[in-house]
C-alpha cells in the first residue's frame, strides 16, 4: 500500500541507491539535498504501490543522463525537471497522474521527488531498470515491447529537444549525441504510459522500497556497530567477493560515458572491476567471476559507504559484494540488452547470486 516519504527516509534512499546504482547513476549527495529541501518546503510525497494504479493514469519517468563524473562539475540548476514537465502538460494537455524515476540508481532516484513533492503528485514505487545501466534501450519498457513515443532533453539553461523516435536504439544514438553537445549532463523524460502498461510488467516494481531497505540497513548496522556489509549480505542475498585495497584506477570519458578498470589487492589476490558508468564485469586473478547484470558494489570496507566509478581514489579499503539482479534482466530477452556480449566482452552472463527461476548462459 501507499506510504510517505519523508525527510527521515533521504539518507537511506541515497545510500540504498548508490549502491543500487552499481558504480554508476551519479553521486546522490547533491540531489539528496535538493529533495531535503523540497520536502522540509512542500511537504512529504506519496509512494504508490504498483497495485494501486489506475489503468488510465498518465506516468511520467524522469532521470538525468551523461557521463558520472561530470555530474559533480555541471550540478542541476533547478531549470531542468520543471521544463521537463511544461512540455509533458503541453504534449499531453494535462498533469501527470504519476511520476517515476526511469532510473533507481545514484542520483535519479531524487529526480521527481521535487516536482513531486511542489506539485502534490505521487510517486510510483518502481523504475525502468532497478538499478543502473549506461544507456536509454536498458530499460524494463523494451522487454516487455512497450512502444517508445514522445521523448524530451532538457540542458541546465532549461533548452528543451523533443524527439519522435519509435527505435530504442535511435532514441539513444540521438539522445547521447545532444547530452555530449550539451556538456555531457542533461535531464530527459521517455516512454510515457498508463498505469495498465506499468502493471503488466513495463517497470520495475518496488525498487524504491528496495533501495530503502539497503540504506537502513546500512545504517542500523553502523548504529549497532554491527558489520555494514555482512547485514547488507544478509538482508539482500547478497555475496561477498573479495576485499582489499584500490591500488590502481585507469578511466576515460569516451562518447558520453566514464569508462576504464579498478583494480584492488587483497587477501584473494587482484580483483579487476571493468566499468562504463556502471560496473560490469569483476575478475579476480584475471578469471572472470561476475558480469552485467548481477550488481556489484564497492562498498568502504569499515562503513559500508557505497563508491561510485566517478568517486574512486587510491588506497581506500574496500569490500567487493554481489546483489541479484531484477528478474527482468535475468531472462533471455533481458541478457540481450544487458548482458556482457552487449557491452564487447567475449563471455557469457555468469550468475553467481542464482535466484530460482533465473537464465544462466552455457
Amino acid at each position: 500500500m501507499s506510504k510517505l516519504i519523508t525527510n527521515n527516509d533521504i539518507e537511506a534512499l541515497a545510500i540504498g541507491a548508490a549502491v543500487l546504482g552499481s558504480g554508476g547513476g551519479s553521486n546522490p549527495a547533491y540531489e539528496k539535498l535538493i529533495a531535503h529541501s523540497a520536502l522540509e518546503k512542500n511537504g512529504p510525497i506519496t509512494l504508490l504501490d504498483i497495485s494501486e494504479l489506475k489503468d488510465n493514469d498518465l506516468i511520467m519517468p524522469v532521470a538525468f543522463m551523461g557521463a558520472p563524473i561530470i555530474a559533480g562539475e555541471r550540478i542541476a540548476s533547478g531549470k531542468e525537471t520543471p521544463a521537463l514537465l511544461d512540455e509533458f502538460i503541453k504534449h499531453y494537455h494535462k498533469m501527470p497522474s504519476v511520476l517515476m524515476s526511469a532510473e533507481v540508481g545514484g542520483s535519479n532516484i531524487f529526480v521527481p521527488f521535487t516536482l513531486a513533492s511542489l506539485n502534490k503528485i505521487p510517486i510510483i514505487d518502481a523504475d525502468f531498470v532497478g538499478r543502473a545501466f549506461p544507456e536509454l534501450q536498458m530499460n524494463s519498457a523494451c522487454v516487455s515491447g512497450i512502444n517508445q513515443s514522445v521523448s524530451w532533453i532538457t540542458d541546465i539553461f532549461g533548452n528543451t529537444v523533443e524527439l519522435n523516435l519509435s527505435c530504442p536504439n535511435t532514441l539513444e544514438r540521438y539522445a547521447r549525441n545532444i547530452t555530449v553537445a550539451a556538456g555531457s549532463r542533461v535531464a530527459f523524460s521517455m516512454y510515457p504510459m498508463s498505469g495498465a502498461q506499468a502493471k503488466c510488467g513495463a517497470v520495475v516494481a518496488g525498487s524504491i522500497s528496495r533501495a530503502l531497505l539497503i540504506g537502513n540497513t546500512i545504517l542500523k548496522a553502523r548504529e549497532t556497530q554491527a558489520d555494514p556489509i555482512e547485514q547488507l549480505a544478509q538482508k539482500s542475498h547478497g555475496i561477498i567477493i573479495g576485499s582489499g585495497v584500490i591500488t590502481d584506477i585507469d578511466q576515460t570519458i569516451k562518447n558520453g560515458f566514464l569508462q576504464g578498470t579498478v583494480t584492488i589487492m587483497g587477501p584473494q589476490g587482484e580483483i579487476k572491476i571493468f566499468l562504463q558508468n556502471e560496473y560490469l564485469i569483476i575478475k579476480v586473478n584475471n578469471n572472470i567471476r561476475v558480469t552485467t547484470p548481477d550488481i556489484i558494489a564497492l562498498l568502504e570496507k569499515d562503513t559500508g559507504t557505497p563508491l561510485l566509478s566517478s568517486t574512486l581514489s587510491y588506497g581506500i579499503r574496500v569490500v567487493v559484494i554481489i546483489l541479484p539482479a531484477p528478474t527482468v534482466w535475468q531472462t533471455q530477452k533481458g541478457l540481450s540488452l544487458v548482458g556482457p556480449r552487449v557491452f564487447g566482452y567475449n563471455c557469457d552472463y555468469v550468475n553467481v547470486t542464482a535466484p530460482a527461476g533465473a537464465v544462466t548462459s552455457k
